[in-house]
């Protein structure tokens, strides 16, 4: 019973850490894809519910002892216009490389494949069916994306390319 709650204290001290860090990050959100122009090699592009959303300053880490964890971040920055909304989070735990996982919704078990968006603080879309795709880890972590949430809103299109944080 100790061990879950070392697990799930872990993964609510990880998604803190993730919320902050990604907080200064420059993204946009923008009612036309043709507006959407990442100026970095470090991107995540998808669109929410038919509206373009563009970062570029997508990151990546990796958590766990023994079994490895990767969460991708991308959040616009707190100098923008969104006060750092939207922001995308997708959790892979157990993590092994290139491949497809299928995400789920989030029950807050250490086990759960997830994706998330983050409209304002007090507006959270978790997925309900899903899928990312990693297609490299080296030089960076790259991939696509696609989720639909809980709400019925369509996370679609999604790529990044991330740095590791």
């Amino acid at each position: 019973m100790k061990k879950n709650y070392v697990k799930i204290a872990n993964r609510s001290l990880v998604a803190a850490a993730c919320l902050a860090s990604v907080l200064f990050s420059g993204c946009s959100q923008s009612a036309s894809p043709a507006n959407v122009t990442p100026s970095s090699p470090y991107v995540m592009t998808a669109s929410i519910g038919g509206t373009a959303f563009s970062c570029d300053s997508c990151s990546y880490y990796y958590y766990g002892t023994t079994d490895t964890s990767l969460t991708i971040n991308a959040a616009a920055g707190q100098s923008s216009a969104a006060n750092g909304y939207p922001q995308i989070t997708i959790l892979v735990p157990f993590f092994h490389g290139v491949g497809t996982y299928s995400l789920s919704t989030t029950t807050g078990s250490y086990n759960d494949f997830f994706g998330q968006v983050y409209m304002s603080s007090s507006s959270i879309l978790s997925s309900a069916t899903g899928s990312i795709t990693v297609t490299a880890l080296s030089p960076n972590l790259t991939g696509t994306f696609n989720f639909t949430t809980t709400t019925g809103t369509v996370v679609s299109g999604g790529k990044f390319t991330a740095f590791v944080q």
